[in-house]
């Protein structure tokens, strides 16, 4: 079988002489000043470029999301992870105030009761109005109910004299 490859031939380099040597030293000295030239060229026409890096002009919001480990209630550590998520604002005049409101909360007034004029520990949902016991629920309950029971008197005399007046236009009308 015959090797796609022969072998390295087991013959020796000639050795050169001294004025072969010195030729050889001339070729490579020429050489390699060549390439020290090119080598100098292209690092000076590395240093015309100016690298840019790529910064953020004017404001950022940047989002951090980080895993961390949960505690149990009595301050231990357990094997399970839960999510943390950050919002970063590079500049704080940015701000959503929509969103993230950068006035204090006011704190509300404090409702008394309109009947006790006790604080009010309650707010009855159809009226609206703050009260502190049940029996000045009931009393604001029973005024709502007379406002609109008068409301519906009114209302109903109203209708009932646009009626009468209707059919006394009618009666006129026929005759």
């Amino acid at each position: 079988m015959k090797r796609k490859y022969s072998r390295k031939s087991s013959k020796k380099a000639p050795v050169l002489t001294q004025e072969q040597l010195l030729e050889e030293a001339k070729k490579t000295e020429v050489e390699n000043l060549a390439s020290l030239e090119a080598y100098a060229r292209m690092e000076a026409q590395k240093k015309t470029y100016k690298i840019k890096d790529h910064t953020i002009s004017g404001p950022a919001i940047r989002y951090h999301s980080v895993t961390m480990p949960a505690f149990e209630r009595d301050g231990g550590l357990t094997t399970e992870k839960y999510s943390r998520n950050f919002l970063v604002f590079t500049d704080t005049s940015t701000i959503p105030t929509s969103i993230f409101p950068t006035e204090k909360p006011t704190k509300p007034k404090s409702l008394y009761c309109k009947v006790t004029g006790l604080p009010a520990k309650y707010i009855d949902p159809l009226t609206k109005f703050p009260y502190s016991t049940a029996q000045a629920f009931k009393v604001i309950r029973d005024r709502y109910v007379k406002e609109k029971e008068e409301k519906c008197e009114e209302r109903l005399q109203q209708l009932s004299d646009w009626l009468e007046e209707k059919k006394r236009l009618k009666i006129k009308q026929t005759r």
